[in-house]
Protein backbone atom coordinates (compact mmCIF):
# COMPACT_ATOMS: atom_id res chain seq x y z
CA UNK A 1 0.00 0.00 0.00
CA UNK A 2 1.24 3.48 -0.79
CA UNK A 3 2.04 5.63 2.20
CA UNK A 4 0.66 9.13 2.63
CA UNK A 5 2.74 11.97 4.00
CA UNK A 6 0.37 14.12 6.00
CA UNK A 7 1.88 17.55 5.51
CA UNK A 8 0.11 20.06 7.73
CA UNK A 9 1.23 23.64 7.95
CA UNK A 10 0.72 23.62 11.68
CA UNK A 11 2.28 26.75 13.09
CA UNK A 12 0.66 27.02 16.48
CA UNK A 13 0.47 30.15 18.56
CA UNK A 14 -1.52 30.25 21.74
CA UNK A 15 -2.50 33.43 23.37
CA UNK A 16 -2.09 32.20 27.07
CA UNK A 17 -0.72 28.78 19.84
CA UNK A 18 11.32 4.46 -29.24
CA UNK A 19 10.89 4.43 -31.32
CA UNK A 20 12.00 7.89 -32.24
CA UNK A 21 8.85 9.57 -33.61
CA UNK A 22 6.37 11.66 -31.63
CA UNK A 23 2.75 12.66 -32.25
CA UNK A 24 0.48 15.33 -30.76
CA UNK A 25 -3.28 15.70 -31.19
CA UNK A 26 -5.05 19.07 -31.04
CA UNK A 27 -8.41 18.32 -29.40
CA UNK A 28 -9.60 21.88 -28.87
CA UNK A 29 -12.91 23.23 -30.15
CA UNK A 30 -13.90 22.18 -33.67
CA UNK A 31 -16.05 23.92 -36.25
CA UNK A 32 -19.57 22.56 -35.63
CA UNK A 33 -20.78 20.52 -38.58
CA UNK A 34 -17.26 19.71 -39.69
CA UNK A 35 -16.38 17.66 -36.66
CA UNK A 36 -18.03 16.65 -33.41
CA UNK A 37 -17.20 14.96 -30.17
CA UNK A 38 -16.31 11.98 -32.36
CA UNK A 39 -12.85 13.53 -32.46
CA UNK A 40 -12.14 12.04 -29.03
CA UNK A 41 -13.16 8.55 -30.17
CA UNK A 42 -11.08 9.02 -33.32
CA UNK A 43 -8.01 10.03 -31.35
CA UNK A 44 -8.47 7.02 -29.08
CA UNK A 45 -8.67 4.79 -32.17
CA UNK A 46 -5.49 6.23 -33.67
CA UNK A 47 -3.60 5.77 -30.41
CA UNK A 48 -4.93 2.25 -29.87
CA UNK A 49 -3.96 1.10 -33.37
CA UNK A 50 -0.69 2.99 -33.95
CA UNK A 51 0.47 4.24 -30.56
CA UNK A 52 3.22 1.61 -30.41
CA UNK A 53 4.93 3.38 -33.32
CA UNK A 54 5.56 6.54 -31.29
CA UNK A 55 7.88 7.41 -28.45
CA UNK A 56 5.76 10.29 -27.16
CA UNK A 57 1.99 10.79 -27.54
CA UNK A 58 0.36 14.02 -26.37
CA UNK A 59 -3.11 15.59 -26.49
CA UNK A 60 -3.65 19.34 -26.11
CA UNK A 61 -6.80 21.40 -25.79
CA UNK A 62 -7.28 25.15 -25.41
CA UNK A 63 -6.35 25.08 -21.73
CA UNK A 64 -2.91 23.77 -22.72
CA UNK A 65 -1.88 26.03 -25.57
CA UNK A 66 1.31 27.08 -23.81
CA UNK A 67 2.28 23.45 -23.30
CA UNK A 68 1.35 22.70 -26.92
CA UNK A 69 3.62 25.49 -28.17
CA UNK A 70 6.48 24.25 -25.98
CA UNK A 71 6.02 20.70 -27.29
CA UNK A 72 6.10 21.94 -30.89
CA UNK A 73 9.25 23.99 -30.25
CA UNK A 74 10.96 21.02 -28.63
CA UNK A 75 10.13 18.66 -31.48
CA UNK A 76 10.35 20.92 -34.53
CA UNK A 77 14.03 20.38 -35.27
CA UNK A 78 14.92 17.28 -33.28
CA UNK A 79 16.00 15.17 -36.25
CA UNK A 80 12.77 13.15 -36.25
CA UNK A 81 9.72 13.18 -38.50
CA UNK A 82 7.04 14.02 -35.91
CA UNK A 83 3.29 14.44 -36.48
CA UNK A 84 0.64 16.99 -35.47
CA UNK A 85 -3.01 15.92 -35.93
CA UNK A 86 -5.57 18.71 -36.33
CA UNK A 87 -9.35 18.50 -36.07
CA UNK A 88 -9.96 20.97 -38.91
CA UNK A 89 -9.19 24.09 -36.90
CA UNK A 90 -5.76 25.58 -36.24
CA UNK A 91 -4.89 27.07 -32.83
CA UNK A 92 -3.09 30.37 -32.56
CA UNK A 93 0.07 28.75 -31.19
CA UNK A 94 0.54 27.21 -34.65
CA UNK A 95 -0.74 30.08 -36.81
CA UNK A 96 -2.05 33.35 -35.38
CA UNK A 97 -5.39 34.38 -36.86
CA UNK A 98 -6.25 36.32 -38.96
CA UNK A 99 -2.99 35.80 -40.89
CA UNK A 100 -1.04 37.80 -38.28
CA UNK A 101 2.15 35.87 -39.00
CA UNK A 102 1.97 34.88 -42.68
CA UNK A 103 5.64 33.86 -42.63
CA UNK A 104 7.60 32.04 -39.98
CA UNK A 105 4.69 30.62 -38.00
CA UNK A 106 5.16 27.53 -35.87
CA UNK A 107 3.15 25.55 -38.44
CA UNK A 108 5.43 26.67 -41.27
CA UNK A 109 8.58 25.98 -39.25
CA UNK A 110 7.19 22.58 -38.34
CA UNK A 111 6.87 21.60 -41.99
CA UNK A 112 10.12 23.31 -42.98
CA UNK A 113 11.93 21.00 -40.57
CA UNK A 114 10.68 17.79 -42.13
CA UNK A 115 7.62 17.07 -40.00
CA UNK A 116 4.01 16.18 -40.83
CA UNK A 117 0.57 17.72 -40.27
CA UNK A 118 -2.58 15.62 -40.67
CA UNK A 119 -5.74 17.71 -41.03
CA UNK A 120 -9.19 16.15 -40.68
CA UNK A 121 -12.45 18.07 -41.05
CA UNK A 122 -12.62 21.71 -42.09
CA UNK A 123 -10.32 23.53 -44.57
CA UNK A 124 -6.70 23.36 -43.38
CA UNK A 125 -5.63 26.59 -41.62
CA UNK A 126 -8.81 28.42 -42.71
CA UNK A 127 -10.01 29.31 -39.23
CA UNK A 128 -9.90 28.66 -35.50
CA UNK A 129 -12.58 27.98 -32.93
CA UNK A 130 -10.19 28.76 -30.11
CA UNK A 131 -12.01 29.37 -26.85
CA UNK A 132 -15.24 27.96 -28.27
CA UNK A 133 -16.15 30.70 -30.73
CA UNK A 134 -15.17 31.29 -34.32
CA UNK A 135 -12.15 33.51 -34.81
CA UNK A 136 -11.53 36.02 -37.56
CA UNK A 137 -10.82 33.74 -40.52
CA UNK A 138 -7.48 33.24 -42.19
CA UNK A 139 -9.36 32.17 -45.30
CA UNK A 140 -7.56 30.34 -48.05
CA UNK A 141 -4.49 32.45 -47.35
CA UNK A 142 -3.83 30.41 -44.22
CA UNK A 143 -2.85 27.27 -46.12
CA UNK A 144 -1.18 29.32 -48.85
CA UNK A 145 1.03 31.17 -46.38
CA UNK A 146 2.05 28.09 -44.41
CA UNK A 147 2.89 26.11 -47.56
CA UNK A 148 4.18 29.04 -49.63
CA UNK A 149 1.74 28.04 -52.36
CA UNK A 150 -1.19 29.89 -53.89
CA UNK A 151 -4.32 30.50 -51.85
CA UNK A 152 -6.10 28.24 -54.34
CA UNK A 153 -4.33 25.09 -53.10
CA UNK A 154 -7.67 24.16 -51.48
CA UNK A 155 -11.02 25.12 -52.98
CA UNK A 156 -14.61 25.32 -51.84
CA UNK A 157 -16.46 22.59 -53.74
CA UNK A 158 -19.36 21.33 -51.65
CA UNK A 159 -20.46 17.75 -52.18
CA UNK A 160 -17.70 16.81 -54.63
CA UNK A 161 -17.66 13.05 -55.24
CA UNK A 162 -14.24 11.43 -55.57
CA UNK A 163 -13.34 7.88 -56.54
CA UNK A 164 -10.92 5.91 -54.41
CA UNK A 165 -7.67 5.18 -56.24
CA UNK A 166 -5.65 1.94 -56.28
CA UNK A 167 -3.33 3.56 -53.75
CA UNK A 168 -6.29 4.35 -51.55
CA UNK A 169 -7.54 0.77 -51.70
CA UNK A 170 -4.09 -0.54 -50.83
CA UNK A 171 -3.28 1.71 -47.88
CA UNK A 172 -6.71 2.85 -46.62
CA UNK A 173 -8.84 -0.28 -46.95
CA UNK A 174 -11.69 1.15 -44.86
CA UNK A 175 -12.50 3.72 -47.57
CA UNK A 176 -15.63 3.01 -49.65
CA UNK A 177 -15.35 3.13 -53.43
CA UNK A 178 -16.58 6.73 -53.48
CA UNK A 179 -15.92 9.45 -50.94
CA UNK A 180 -17.22 13.00 -50.59
CA UNK A 181 -15.29 16.20 -49.99
CA UNK A 182 -16.32 19.82 -49.56
CA UNK A 183 -12.77 21.22 -49.58
CA UNK A 184 -10.58 19.20 -51.96
CA UNK A 185 -6.96 19.91 -52.80
CA UNK A 186 -6.44 21.38 -56.28
CA UNK A 187 -3.62 19.27 -57.66
CA UNK A 188 -2.58 21.76 -60.36
CA UNK A 189 -1.75 24.25 -57.58
CA UNK A 190 0.84 21.88 -56.12
CA UNK A 191 4.08 23.25 -57.57
CA UNK A 192 7.78 22.90 -56.75
CA UNK A 193 9.19 22.34 -54.26
CA UNK A 194 5.94 20.62 -53.31
CA UNK A 195 4.82 17.39 -54.95
CA UNK A 196 1.82 15.11 -54.70
CA UNK A 197 3.19 12.11 -52.81
CA UNK A 198 0.03 9.99 -52.66
CA UNK A 199 -3.54 10.25 -53.91
CA UNK A 200 -6.07 8.10 -52.10
CA UNK A 201 -9.19 9.48 -53.82
CA UNK A 202 -9.41 11.71 -56.89
CA UNK A 203 -11.79 13.13 -59.46
CA UNK A 204 -11.10 10.34 -61.92
CA UNK A 205 -10.03 7.63 -59.49
CA UNK A 206 -6.41 7.41 -60.69
CA UNK A 207 -3.07 8.00 -59.03
CA UNK A 208 -1.46 9.64 -62.02
CA UNK A 209 -1.06 13.19 -63.35
CA UNK A 210 -3.97 15.01 -64.89
CA UNK A 211 -6.33 14.55 -61.95
CA UNK A 212 -8.07 17.74 -60.89
CA UNK A 213 -8.86 17.33 -57.21
CA UNK A 214 -8.05 14.89 -54.41
CA UNK A 215 -8.95 14.04 -50.79
CA UNK A 216 -7.47 12.14 -48.97
CA UNK A 217 -4.12 13.22 -50.35
CA UNK A 218 -0.50 13.67 -49.24
CA UNK A 219 1.62 16.68 -50.23
CA UNK A 220 5.39 16.54 -49.77
CA UNK A 221 7.99 19.29 -49.82
CA UNK A 222 10.98 17.82 -51.67
CA UNK A 223 13.35 20.40 -50.18
CA UNK A 224 12.36 20.48 -46.51
CA UNK A 225 10.90 16.98 -46.26
CA UNK A 226 7.66 18.24 -44.72
CA UNK A 227 4.29 16.55 -45.31
CA UNK A 228 0.73 17.92 -45.31
CA UNK A 229 -1.95 15.25 -45.22
CA UNK A 230 -5.59 16.07 -45.95
CA UNK A 231 -8.17 13.53 -44.77
CA UNK A 232 -11.89 14.03 -45.46
CA UNK A 233 -12.31 17.83 -45.42
CA UNK A 234 -16.05 17.44 -45.41
CA UNK A 235 -19.04 18.42 -43.29
CA UNK A 236 -22.25 16.73 -42.30
CA UNK A 237 -23.31 13.57 -44.10
CA UNK A 238 -20.09 13.39 -46.11
CA UNK A 239 -17.99 12.27 -43.15
CA UNK A 240 -16.16 9.01 -43.46
CA UNK A 241 -17.70 6.24 -41.40
CA UNK A 242 -14.64 6.16 -39.12
CA UNK A 243 -12.17 9.01 -39.54
CA UNK A 244 -10.04 7.64 -36.72
CA UNK A 245 -9.67 4.28 -38.43
CA UNK A 246 -8.76 5.95 -41.73
CA UNK A 247 -6.08 8.05 -40.03
CA UNK A 248 -4.76 4.99 -38.22
CA UNK A 249 -4.57 3.10 -41.52
CA UNK A 250 -2.72 6.00 -43.07
CA UNK A 251 -0.15 6.07 -40.26
CA UNK A 252 0.18 2.31 -39.86
CA UNK A 253 0.18 1.44 -43.57
CA UNK A 254 1.43 4.40 -45.59
CA UNK A 255 3.60 6.40 -43.18
CA UNK A 256 5.19 3.36 -41.58
CA UNK A 257 5.88 1.49 -44.81
CA UNK A 258 6.48 4.27 -47.33
CA UNK A 259 8.26 6.93 -45.26
CA UNK A 260 9.37 4.79 -42.36
CA UNK A 261 8.29 5.31 -38.78
CA UNK A 262 10.63 4.17 -36.10
CA UNK A 263 12.55 0.92 -36.55
CA UNK A 264 10.34 -2.18 -36.89
CA UNK A 265 13.30 -4.32 -35.89
CA UNK A 266 13.74 -2.58 -32.54
CA UNK A 267 11.79 -2.94 -29.32
CA UNK A 268 9.24 -0.17 -28.82
CA UNK A 269 6.22 1.04 -26.85
CA UNK A 270 7.84 0.71 -23.38
CA UNK A 271 5.68 0.10 -20.33
CA UNK A 272 6.14 2.07 -18.13
CA UNK A 273 6.49 4.94 -20.57
CA UNK A 274 9.88 6.52 -21.03
CA UNK A 275 10.50 9.06 -18.24
CA UNK A 276 7.38 7.90 -16.36
CA UNK A 277 7.12 8.84 -12.69
CA UNK A 278 5.36 7.32 -9.68
CA UNK A 279 6.08 3.78 -10.91
CA UNK A 280 5.31 0.98 -8.39
CA UNK A 281 8.36 -0.68 -6.85
CA UNK A 282 7.14 -4.13 -7.94
CA UNK A 283 6.77 -3.10 -11.59
CA UNK A 284 7.03 -5.57 -14.46
CA UNK A 285 8.60 -4.02 -17.54
CA UNK A 286 7.15 -4.82 -20.95
CA UNK A 287 7.52 -3.69 -24.55
CA UNK A 288 6.38 -4.33 -28.10
CA UNK A 289 8.88 -6.78 -29.61
CA UNK A 290 10.69 -6.11 -32.86
CA UNK A 291 9.35 -7.83 -35.96
CA UNK A 292 12.25 -10.29 -36.19
CA UNK A 293 12.82 -11.21 -32.54
CA UNK A 294 13.42 -14.90 -31.92
CA UNK A 295 10.80 -16.78 -29.84
CA UNK A 296 13.56 -18.12 -27.55
CA UNK A 297 16.00 -15.72 -25.90
CA UNK A 298 14.88 -13.11 -28.41
CA UNK A 299 15.31 -10.18 -26.03
CA UNK A 300 18.32 -8.93 -24.07
CA UNK A 301 17.33 -6.68 -21.19
CA UNK A 302 19.74 -4.24 -19.57
CA UNK A 303 18.50 -2.72 -16.31
CA UNK A 304 19.93 -0.64 -13.50
CA UNK A 305 20.38 2.75 -11.85
CA UNK A 306 23.49 3.66 -13.84
CA UNK A 307 22.79 5.13 -17.28
CA UNK A 308 26.27 4.35 -18.60
CA UNK A 309 26.03 0.68 -17.64
CA UNK A 310 22.73 0.32 -19.48
CA UNK A 311 23.85 2.40 -22.45
CA UNK A 312 27.11 0.42 -22.72
CA UNK A 313 25.24 -2.90 -22.56
CA UNK A 314 26.53 -4.20 -19.25
CA UNK A 315 24.84 -7.17 -17.57
CA UNK A 316 22.23 -8.43 -20.03
CA UNK A 317 19.38 -10.74 -19.03
CA UNK A 318 18.05 -12.95 -21.84
CA UNK A 319 14.28 -13.20 -22.07
CA UNK A 320 11.82 -15.28 -24.06
CA UNK A 321 8.81 -13.12 -23.25
CA UNK A 322 8.60 -9.41 -24.03
CA UNK A 323 8.49 -8.60 -20.32
CA UNK A 324 10.94 -8.47 -17.43
CA UNK A 325 10.45 -8.35 -13.68
CA UNK A 326 13.45 -7.08 -11.67
CA UNK A 327 14.84 -9.66 -9.25
CA UNK A 328 14.26 -7.46 -6.20
CA UNK A 329 11.71 -4.86 -5.20
CA UNK A 330 13.00 -1.46 -6.35
CA UNK A 331 13.91 1.43 -4.06
CA UNK A 332 11.63 4.35 -3.36
CA UNK A 333 12.00 7.54 -5.41
CA UNK A 334 14.88 6.37 -7.62
CA UNK A 335 15.56 6.70 -11.36
CA UNK A 336 16.05 3.40 -13.18
CA UNK A 337 17.28 2.90 -16.74
CA UNK A 338 16.50 0.03 -19.06
CA UNK A 339 17.06 -1.04 -22.62
CA UNK A 340 15.97 -3.99 -24.75
CA UNK A 341 18.07 -5.33 -27.62
CA UNK A 342 16.19 -7.63 -29.98
CA UNK A 343 17.91 -10.81 -31.20
CA UNK A 344 17.05 -12.06 -34.66
CA UNK A 345 15.50 -15.48 -35.17
CA UNK A 346 17.60 -18.29 -36.75
CA UNK A 347 19.42 -18.72 -39.03
CA UNK A 348 20.75 -15.18 -38.41
CA UNK A 349 20.43 -15.27 -34.62
CA UNK A 350 23.64 -13.32 -34.10
CA UNK A 351 22.10 -10.13 -35.45
CA UNK A 352 21.01 -7.81 -32.65
CA UNK A 353 18.97 -4.63 -32.96
CA UNK A 354 20.02 -2.13 -30.31
CA UNK A 355 17.20 -0.50 -28.40
CA UNK A 356 16.84 2.96 -26.91
CA UNK A 357 17.66 3.63 -23.28
CA UNK A 358 14.41 4.27 -21.40
CA UNK A 359 13.99 5.49 -17.84
CA UNK A 360 11.40 5.81 -15.10
CA UNK A 361 11.22 7.03 -11.51
CA UNK A 362 9.75 4.87 -8.76
CA UNK A 363 7.05 5.96 -6.37
CA UNK A 364 8.05 8.13 -3.41
CA UNK A 365 7.80 6.85 0.13
CA UNK A 366 4.73 9.00 0.69
CA UNK A 367 2.40 11.50 -0.94
CA UNK A 368 1.42 14.85 0.61
CA UNK A 369 -2.27 15.17 1.37
CA UNK A 370 -3.56 18.36 -0.16
CA UNK A 371 -5.23 20.85 2.15
CA UNK A 372 -8.52 20.62 0.28
CA UNK A 373 -8.75 16.97 1.41
CA UNK A 374 -8.55 17.92 5.09
CA UNK A 375 -10.95 19.76 7.38
CA UNK A 376 -9.38 21.56 10.35
CA UNK A 377 -11.49 22.41 13.42
CA UNK A 378 -10.21 24.09 16.60
CA UNK A 379 -11.47 24.80 20.08
CA UNK A 380 -11.37 28.53 19.34
CA UNK A 381 -9.75 31.29 17.30
CA UNK A 382 -8.57 34.47 18.96
CA UNK A 383 -8.16 36.76 15.95
CA UNK A 384 -9.67 36.99 12.47
CA UNK A 385 -7.41 35.51 9.80
CA UNK A 386 -5.62 33.27 12.30
CA UNK A 387 -7.98 30.29 12.19
CA UNK A 388 -7.14 26.56 12.11
CA UNK A 389 -7.33 26.53 8.28
CA UNK A 390 -3.89 28.16 8.29
CA UNK A 391 -2.47 24.87 9.51
CA UNK A 392 -3.38 23.02 6.31
CA UNK A 393 -3.47 25.60 3.51
CA UNK A 394 0.27 26.19 3.09
CA UNK A 395 0.32 29.56 4.82
CA UNK A 396 3.85 30.67 5.63
CA UNK A 397 5.72 27.79 4.00
CA UNK A 398 8.45 28.34 1.46
CA UNK A 399 9.80 25.88 -1.12
CA UNK A 400 12.12 24.37 1.50
CA UNK A 401 9.25 23.80 3.96
CA UNK A 402 10.54 26.55 6.26
CA UNK A 403 7.91 28.67 7.98
CA UNK A 404 7.54 32.43 8.15
CA UNK A 405 7.36 34.47 11.38
CA UNK A 406 4.19 36.29 10.29
CA UNK A 407 1.48 35.75 12.90
CA UNK A 408 -1.35 35.66 10.35
CA UNK A 409 0.26 32.60 8.77
CA UNK A 410 -0.62 30.66 11.93
CA UNK A 411 -3.48 29.52 14.11
CA UNK A 412 -4.03 31.53 17.31
CA UNK A 413 -6.38 30.02 19.85
CA UNK A 414 -8.45 31.93 22.36
CA UNK A 415 -7.91 31.72 26.08
CA UNK A 416 -8.58 28.07 26.94
CA UNK A 417 -8.40 27.34 30.69
CA UNK A 418 -8.81 23.62 30.08
CA UNK A 419 -6.41 23.48 27.15
CA UNK A 420 -6.85 24.23 23.48
CA UNK A 421 -7.43 21.54 20.87
CA UNK A 422 -7.32 21.16 17.09
CA UNK A 423 -8.83 18.32 15.07
CA UNK A 424 -8.20 17.12 11.51
CA UNK A 425 -10.73 15.15 9.49
CA UNK A 426 -9.42 13.46 6.34
CA UNK A 427 -11.53 12.88 3.25
CA UNK A 428 -11.15 9.09 3.51
CA UNK A 429 -9.24 6.37 5.31
CA UNK A 430 -5.54 6.80 4.60
CA UNK A 431 -2.34 5.07 5.66
CA UNK A 432 -0.18 7.77 7.20
CA UNK A 433 3.58 7.78 6.93
CA UNK A 434 4.47 11.10 8.57
CA UNK A 435 2.81 14.14 10.08
CA UNK A 436 4.84 17.32 10.06
CA UNK A 437 4.07 20.03 12.61
CA UNK A 438 5.44 23.58 12.78
CA UNK A 439 4.98 25.16 16.17
CA UNK A 440 4.56 28.86 16.92
CA UNK A 441 7.15 30.83 14.99
CA UNK A 442 6.38 34.48 15.75
CA UNK A 443 8.99 37.20 15.97
CA UNK A 444 8.85 37.26 19.78
CA UNK A 445 8.28 33.54 20.29
CA UNK A 446 11.71 33.03 21.86
CA UNK A 447 10.83 35.67 24.48
CA UNK A 448 7.20 34.94 25.37
CA UNK A 449 6.83 31.30 24.34
CA UNK A 450 3.26 31.21 23.05
CA UNK A 451 3.76 27.87 21.31
CA UNK A 452 2.48 24.44 22.28
CA UNK A 453 4.38 22.80 25.13
CA UNK A 454 2.46 19.89 26.62
CA UNK A 455 0.57 18.08 23.87
CA UNK A 456 -1.56 14.94 23.86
Amino acid sequence: MKNIVLVFVIAFAFSTTAMANDIAFYIGPFNPGWYGDEQFKDVDTIIALTGNLFKDIQQFDDTQLGEFGAWVDENTNDGEMDIIWLNGTIPSVLYQFPNVNPDGSRAEEWLDNGNMIINVGDWFAYMSYEGGSRSADNGGAGAGNILDLSDGIIVSADGTQLTVTPTGKEYLPSLPNTVETDRPVVLSAVVAPWEVAAIFASTGGTDGPGEAQADPVVLHNTVTGGYLVIVNQDSGSGWLADRGLTCAEFIGNWVKNVIGLGDPSAAGDPNPDDEATDVPRDVTLSWTPGEFAAPTNGHKVYFGQNFNDVNDATGAVAQDANSYTPAQRLDFDKIYYWRVDEVNAPPTSQIEFKGEVWSFTTEPVGYPIAGENITATASSTDQEGMGPENTINGSGLDVNDLHSIVETDMWLSGDEPNGAWIEYELDKVRKLHQMWVWNSNGMIESILGFGLKDVT
